[in-house]
């Protein structure tokens, strides 16, 4: 149940981040993390979790984010993606990948959500992570780190 708990409050904290409110909804992210962190971790697992949105695989699956524009959307969506996941699955520096994986912007939808969950796998299974620290101070210091290695 401890696992469970951490996995909620960080489900909660990315919701947070997103605007999404509600214990409902962070039960169920919650309960998708889990489910995520279960898997090898592919792109079609990816795909799966994010149920808030679609890959961007139709030619004018464009998106606006802010002042970044993504890659237009299309067949390369996928192979893009695929890079992405491969990043995590080998343990690449989660603080890159998960950037490139923000900047790509695969979805229509849940980009931030799936991003952080991403991130969560390949530190909950590369780096030894037992989620005591929740997203953003971690993320924090992984940034800080990053811009010091620069």
């Amino acid at each position: 149940m401890r696992g469970k708990s951490r996995i909620y409050k960080f489900a909660e904290e990315s919701n947070m981040i997103e605007g999404v409110t509600g214990e409902d909804k962070a039960w169920e992210h919650g309960d998708l993390i889990s489910e995520l962190l279960q898997t090898e971790m592919r792109t079609a697992d990816v795909i799966k979790f994010n149920i808030w949105g679609k890959p961007r695989i139709g030619a004018g699956d464009n998106v606006i984010v802010g002042n970044h524009v993504p890659p237009p959307g299309g067949q390369g969506i996928l192979y893009k993606l695929d890079d992405v996941v491969n990043d995590v699955w080998l343990g690449c520096n989660e603080y890159d990948t998960h950037h490139k994986f923000e900047l790509l912007h695969p979805f229509t939808d849940g980009n931030g959500r799936t991003g952080r969950a991403m991130w969560l796998w390949s530190m909950c299974t590369h780096r030894d992570y037992d989620m005591g620290n929740l997203f953003l101070r971690e993320w924090y210091y992984q940034s800080l780190r990053r811009g010091r290695a620069l």
